[in-house]
């Protein structure tokens, strides 16, 4: 893990990571002159990076014990960072339906991408929050050995 895991930008290395990804859509709905989103799309990508052990039946079973804690822990914090990514995404829907109508689409399209760019920062900080107040998953269980 300390030669294949994750390192982030800052040189950091991580033993898994969660990688995520919001996006949105709508078609322009044009009445009177004015242009408001139709039916709002949201996609939530989530990709996890974990690290995988083909166990050896001559391992010890009590490196085996530990093995299977921390997996388990550490698949809790990932998911954690994925439930950050689901609610930016809900709210990013409800956002986007809340909209009101524009006089033009440009207008539409820069005041919904606004709003879907301020959520996903709050986002994003939300996420390095999650981290810290969980040191990185070592107060839900994650470490190894």
């Amino acid at each position: 893990m300390d030669q294949l895991g994750r390192t982030d930008e800052l040189g950091h290395h991580w033993d898994a990571y969660t990688e995520w990804q919001v996006t949105w859509s709508y078609p322009y709905s044009f009445s009177a002159g004015s242009c408001s989103t139709g039916p709002v799309k949201v996609a939530v990508d989530v990709t996890f990076v974990l690290p995988q052990w083909d166990v050896s039946p001559t391992a010890p079973q009590d490196l085996v014990d530990k093995w299977a804690e921390y997996s388990a822990a550490l698949q809790v914090h990932e998911d954690g960072h994925k439930e950050i990514a689901i609610e930016a995404g809900r709210e990013i829907l409800d956002a986007m339906n809340a909209l009101p109508a524009y006089s033009s689409c440009r207008e539409l399209e820069q005041a919904a991408d606004a709003v879907g760019e301020g959520i996903l920062e709050r986002y994003r900080q939300r996420e390095e929050r999650y981290d810290q107040d969980t040191d990185h998953g070592a107060t839900q269980g994650v470490g190894f050995p």
